[in-house]
C-alpha cells in the first residue's frame, strides 16, 4: 500500500470520525478499540524506515504482532486484521492510499 500525499508531501485529511464509523460498521468494534488499534499501527510503521524509493515497507505480520502486544489490546489476531483491513479499505475509497499491484 502507498499513500497519496497532496499539498506537497502533507498528509492528506482524514475524517477521523467518518474511519471510525466506518471501521465500526465493518467490524462491530467501538472507535475507542478502533483509534487504539490504528494509533499502534500508525506508531509502528512511523518508526519504519524508508527505502531507497522514499517508501516503507511493512510486514503485515509485524504490524499485528506488535498491536497484539500491547497491554491494552485484548483482541484476537483476526480482529487485529479485520480492523486493519477496514482501516484500508476506507483509505482506498477515499483514494487516500492505492493498493499493490
Amino acid at each position: 500500500m502507498t499513500t497519496e500525499n497532496d499539498m506537497h508531501g502533507e498528509k492528506p485529511y482524514i475524517d477521523i470520525n467518518e474511519l471510525n464509523s466506518f471501521v465500526s460498521r465493518k467490524t462491530g468494534h467501538d472507535a475507542d478499540l478502533i483509534q487504539t488499534v490504528i494509533g499502534y499501527s500508525d506508531e509502528y510503521i512511523n518508526n519504519k524506515e524508508e527505502d531507497e524509493n522514499g517508501e516503507v515497507q511493512i510486514d503485515n505480520d509485524e504490524l499485528i504482532v506488535h498491536i497484539l502486544k500491547q497491554q491494552d489490546i485484548a483482541l484476537t489476531e483476526k480482529e487485529v486484521e479485520e480492523i486493519l483491513e477496514a482501516e484500508l479499505e476506507f483509505l482506498e475509497i477515499k483514494g487516500i492510499a492505492v493498493p499493490e499491484e
